[in-house]
This record gives structure tokens, C-alpha cells and sequence, in this order.
């Protein structure tokens, strides 16, 4: 069987196309639906870096750089979150496909698939929580659609609240899709594999927590 890789039609019929992926013997047009997702992350990351998200310490310049020098170093600075955007692409897509094939053994490009889908919906979520940010004032984690908001009004912890911020309605589709395309190409028990799904987010989650926790403005 050969499986042609549809980035919406595998998003909203995932078990049709988890049960073909799991069949193929070679998928086709998977470089370059991962190259326009990697073009996607550029774009979006490149346009928070432009609408000042992220560039806390670059405001803190505005007051003593001129016009133009502050436009340039606004423009570097969009520039290479456009490129810490392709960074994020890779690590999400190749890194964690990797870490799934070391635990599992499925054929690596079959993980490439089903991280291609999980880089989407993490992009729809960035874009979702630069509008909120830009709009209404609210970051990533105070979003409505995750669990910080629920700490925040326990008046938790700051790294509580990054933690479950960082765990939203995005990220547990994200991880239903990374579960279906497991169950559909290997026999583990159901247990085993929403181990391994869970176990590889969560390290994510704390590690998106932790480098919010760190305040690098302080020590630089």
C-alpha cells in the first residue's frame, strides 16, 4: 500500500489515516508538507518577534536607541525568532520522533507523520495565544484553553502555573493523535503506549515550565 500524506484529511479523519500509515510501504509527500509546516513555524514566530512577543528586554532599549537602530534590532530580533521557530519545528517534529522510535521500534517516518500533525496543532495554538496576547492581554499560560488559568485563581506557585499552563485543549489533541498513530502500528497494551505519549509530553511540560520559571533578563 501506498499512502500520500494529507495534512487536513489526516487531522480530521485520523483513524482512516493512522490504519493506511500503519499499512504503507511508503509514504509520499511527507518532505514537503514538513518543509511548508517548518515555512509555517518561520512565519509565526517571525510575526510574534514583529509584534514585540517575547522582547521584553528589547522594549527596555527603546528608550535610549534612536529611531532606526531600534527598527533594525526589532527587525534581528524577529529574524531570529523566525529561526528559533524553525528550531521549535525540528525539535517537536525529528527530536520527538525519535524519542517515540527509540520507545517503540515503529518505522521512523510513520512518527514523522504523526509528529507532522502534532507540529500543526502546536502552531494553531501559538498563533491562537499571540492573537489573545495581542488582544486581550493574556500569555500563553493565563490562556483559556489551558490549565493555568485554574492555578492562577489557587494562587499557586509561579512554576505550577507555567506547568499547567503549558497542558491545554491543543496539547491533549495533540496527544490523542500521538496515541491513535501508535495504537494503529504497534501491539503494546493501551496502558503502555498512553505511558510513553504521556511520559514524552510531560518532560516537554517541564521543560517549558522550568525555562519560564528562570528569569534569563535578571541574570544577563
Amino acid at each position: 500500500m501506498i499512502y500520500e500524506f494529507n495534512f487536513w484529511k489526516a487531522l480530521v479523519h485520523p483513524a482512516t489515516s493512522f490504519y493506511q500509515v500503519s499499512k504503507t510501504e511508503k509514504i509520499y509527500r511527507l518532505r514537503s508538507r514538513i518543509i511548508v509546516l517548518f515555512l509555517c513555524s518561520f512565519i509565526i514566530f517571525m510575526a510574534a518577534g514583529f509584534f514585540g512577543i517575547g522582547g521584553e528586554s528589547l522594549s527596555k532599549d527603546l528608550t535610549v536607541l534612536q529611531p532606526h537602530e531600534f527598527e533594525i534590532r526589532k527587525a534581528l530580533f524577529a529574524l531570529g525568532k523566525g529561526f528559533s521557530g524553525l528550531g521549535y519545528a525540528a525539535i517537536l517534529t525529528f527530536f520527538t520522533a525519535l524519542l517515540f522510535w527509540v520507545f517503540t521500534g515503529i518505522d521512523y517516518k510513520k512518527l514523522l507523520v504523526f509528529q507532522s500533525l502534532v507540529l500543526g496543532i502546536h502552531l494553531i495554538e501559538i498563533a491562537v495565544n499571540g492573537l489573545l496576547l495581542l488582544t486581550a492581554g493574556l500569555p500563553w499560560y493565563s490562556s483559556p484553553f489551558s490549565l493555568g488559568v485554574l492555578l492562577q485563581s489557587m494562587n499557586a506557585k509561579n512554576f505550577f502555573i507555567y506547568l499547567f499552563g503549558s497542558i491545554s485543549l491543543f496539547k491533549g489533541w495533540a496527544i490523542y493523535l500521538q496515541y491513535k498513530g501508535l495504537r494503529a502500528c504497534i501491539e503494546k497494551s493501551r496502558a503502555a503506549i498512553l505511558g510513553i505519549v504521556i511520559g514524552v509530553n510531560l518532560a516537554y511540560w517541564i521543560i517549558t515550565a522550568v525555562l519560564a520559571y528562570i528569569d534569563f533578563h535578571a541574570i544577563l
